[in-house]
């Protein structure tokens, strides 16, 4: 397997995206809510699919109030879709979650970034038993 084959298959697909509006509401209703020092996370179990045949789904809120650039927030976005990409095989595929930047400024580096947001999906019970 070449490494255009491996990143294919841990890509975030579209279907995997939290897209409407409604869809947030509903994980912000319904999920379970875990607050980092630079990230806000919501789990919500997702009724839509049972068993194991799912994926999870991922929405990422990133406003103009952590940084009024877009450079700056595209960055945010980045580092956050990337822990996900990396981390989604010991996510339970029946979750869909949402992850709010909170702190204002440039986004911190990936590590720390990726320590918080994998501390925060345990704590909202988001990763599987057998991952933990």
């Amino acid at each position: 397997m070449n490494h255009a084959d491996a990143i294919s298959q841990t890509r975030l697909r579209p279907e995997q995206r939290l897209r409407t509006q409604s869809e947030f509401q509903a994980v912000f209703r319904h999920g379970r809510f875990a607050r980092g020092k630079a990230l806000n996370l919501w789990v919500r179990e997702n009724a839509l699919i049972t068993g194991k045949s799912g994926h999870p789904r991922f929405g990422i809120i990133v406003s103009r109030k952590t940084n009024k650039r877009a450079v700056a927030r595209n960055g945010w976005k980045r580092r956050i879709r990337e822990v996900l990409r990396c981390n989604q095989a010991c996510l339970k595929p029946t979750v869909s979650i949402v992850v709010q930047a909170r702190q204002p400024g440039v986004a911190p580096a990936y590590h720390i970034i990726k320590e918080e947001l994998m501390s925060l999906l345990s704590r909202a019970e988001a990763i599987q038993e057998s991952s933990r």
